[in-house]
């Protein structure tokens, strides 16, 4: 109930965001430039999923081998991919938010701290850097990371020795139809230049929390689930043109799904 009621707030502040959108930004050529470097590669990986089959549930490569720890930032009250790596590969997770007490499960391999994920440590708040400080980590580890739109000051604040000890990130990003005004264009545009230095895009699908706000013939979702594979680990280079994926299911089951829109991995026919 507590997810629904997450999910449904959500909706509701992404659909006021939209109508709320003062000053559109569009510049041709800077927005083919983005979407270029956006587009999801096939790095030679056959893919799994983890965790449950709606909201909670994530595609990434099948590269698991070797990985001990994961670090996810947004508990709330969905643990299923925390759950489902340590069941099938015994990964250990360590969870922080500060709007829960606790995780909802008892499963083994959860190490918990109510705290938000942020760019300063205090009582209630803690940095990646100090976080990992804290627990056990190595230079081989997943993230996943679902903070409600602070992901991207996380992203710019953290070190690139930091990011690179991630061998799989998977973050969902919101508010992205912000990419239509001029500072949110620009975060966005920070925020991947900097990830992919050292990682690259192997999957996308859209959160299907809200319809995606669309401007001349480009649709844009609101939230993204954004799969990144470091570049020592991609084993060949191509890129993928089928979305979605078969192992892609609808976040909100109740909600009307969409295909990932074409701009994502075709963007020179769409962006002219």
């Amino acid at each position: 109930m507590v997810e629904k009621l997450k999910q449904v707030l959500k909706f509701l502040l992404l659909k006021k965001r939209n109508l709320v959108l003062k000053k559109i930004f569009y510049d041709h050529e800077s927005f083919k430039s983005l979407f270029k470097k956006l587009r999801p590669i096939n790095p030679g990986i056959n893919y799994t999923r983890i965790g449950s089959l709606t909201d909670g549930g994530y595609l990434l490569p099948d590269d698991l081998k070797g990985i001990k720890y994961c670090y996810s930032p947004g508990v709330s009250d969905n643990s299923s991919f925390e759950e489902d790596l340590y069941k099938k590969y015994k990964i250990e997770s360590y969870l922080c938010d500060n709007t829960v007490e606790k995780p909802n499960s008892e499963s083994k391999g959860l190490s918990f701290i109510k705290k938000h994920l942020t760019i300063e440590d205090s009582h209630n708040t803690i940095k990646l850097k100090s976080w990992l400080k804290s627990f056990k980590s190595d230079n081989d580890m997943i993230m996943q990371m679902d903070i409600e739109g602070h992901e991207y000051k996380i992203i710019l604040d953290t070190e690139q020795e930091i990011l690179k000890k991630f061998r799989i990130i998977i973050i969902e990003f919101h508010s992205f139809e912000e990419i239509f005004t001029y500072g949110g264009f620009k975060l966005i545009e920070f925020c991947f230049e900097k990830l992919l230095r050292t990682h690259s895009i192997v999957h996308i699908h859209p959160n299907n929390v809200a319809r995606p706000f669309k401007y001349k013939n480009i649709e844009i979702p609101v939230g993204l689930e954004i799969t990144f594979l470091r570049n020592d680990r991609i084993k060949t280079k191509t890129f993928s043109n089928s979305f979605p994926h078969i192992l892609d299911k609808p976040c909100l089951e109740q909600n009307l799904d969409f295909p990932l829109p074409e701009v994502f991995y075709n963007p020179e026919k769409i962006l002219k």
